[in-house]
């Protein structure tokens, strides 16, 4: 499936559904139909480099290296203005091929990541609890009892990523991708993680029943707000009433 028909599509996703977490569902709700503005960010996104030269095996083409260190140069300036894809340093480049050699060198890479009978990129779609729901699992293979799903996480602080897993609702995704299998209970989701500075330490870790739980609370939180949003404006008005207010402090909500 085509790109551009992957996003199009109606259901909602697990990125879209994060923003009900993390944003609320008004925002989640304008992002997911295109009214936000896009970020104002500029900068090469490491992570996604690495995943295009992984998953689409090194054909991607999806950037081009400087010969120079800046722009000031007539000849600079030229050179970057004929360009149709994002440019990328050196030290980008260097900081790419040592993340991807790090991931492609690790022993589980054939077996859970690019390897024989594993799809990458593998769109699917479902519904959890009445809700249309889609996601593209970045490597997915078929056993005999089930699925084995993997999805690569790139991070510059790779100590932190597995408590960061939670903030970032990596829970949620990983409930919503083994459910889509529709065997649940017999797909194993792995994380494959490698760090995108030196040391460029990799780990992988498997989403266990807590995580999952936890991914499942969110989950029916994100539905329960779907449902509740129906058909009404959106307002990004937070609360409108001194009883609604947020208590600085209160971190129980």
């Amino acid at each position: 499936m085509e790109k551009d028909d992957y996003y199009s599509r109606p259901e909602w996703s697990f990125s879209q559904m994060k923003n009900i977490i993390t944003e609320g569902i008004d925002y989640a709700v304008a992002a997911k139909r295109g009214l936000l503005p896009p970020p104002d960010n500029k900068a090469i996104d490491i992570g996604q480099l690495i995943h295009g030269e992984l998953l689409k095996q090194g054909t991607s083409g999806q950037f081009v290296v400087s010969p120079y260190s800046n722009f000031r140069a007539k000849e600079a300036r030229e050179w970057r203005d004929t360009q149709t894809l994002p440019i990328i340093t050196e030290e980008d480049f260097e900081r790419l091929s040592n993340s991807c050699g790090a991931i492609i060198t690790h022993p589980l890479y054939s077996t859970l990541l690019c390897g024989d009978g594993i799809e990458n990129e593998k769109a699917m779609f479902g519904k959890i609890q009445g809700l249309p729901i889609r996601g593209k699992a970045d490597a997915i293979k078929k056993t005999e009892d089930g699925f084995i799903i993997c999805d690569l996480k790139t991070t510059a602080q790779f100590s932190d990523w597995k408590y960061k897993a939670f903030r970032m609702c990596y829970d949620m995704q990983a409930l919503i991708y083994s459910a889509l299998t529709g065997q649940f209970k017999n797909t194993k989701f792995y994380f494959m993680v490698v760090e995108t500075v030196a040391p460029y330490r990799t780990a992988v870790m498997l989403a266990g029943e807590n995580f999952t739980d936890s991914g499942e609370a969110k989950l029916l939180k994100c539905i329960d707000e779907i449902v509740k949003f129906g058909d009404r404006e959106i307002d990004f008005h937070q609360n409108k009433t001194l009883d609604d207010v947020y208590e600085l402090g209160d971190f129980s909500n």
